[in-house]
């Protein structure tokens, strides 16, 4: 890192932030199948550490995985399911009047 004036600057491999003891025979691609492995972010979530919700290294972070992963993965997990669930419950509805009818 280096400093210039009151402008502090630091450079931080993500695999330090983002990850917690890592095994030597991990492989970074396969550690979000591993059940064991969890992130240093997903901790910081879970114990609801304040001091980090406020540093900006950690809100840019979860801004950046929110806008690459997490918000693809809200529409296609939450958003599109109830869509379906809601035009066959309408369909359902529609055509079980007219049969009624």
């Amino acid at each position: 890192g280096w400093t210039y004036g009151k402008v502090l600057m630091r450079q931080i491999d993500l695999l330090q932030v983002d990850t917690y003891r890592i095994t030597p025979e991990a492989k970074a691609s396969n550690l979000h199948m591993n059940s064991k492995w969890r992130s240093a972010l997903e901790i910081i979530v879970a114990h609801e550490v304040q001091e980090f919700a406020e540093d900006e290294m950690f809100q840019r972070l979860i801004h950046d995985k929110w806008r690459k992963f997490g918000r693809s993965m809200y529409l296609w997990r939450t958003v599109v399911p109830y869509i379906l669930l809601l035009a066959t419950f309408t369909a359902t509805v529609m055509l079980r009047g007219a049969d009624l009818e």
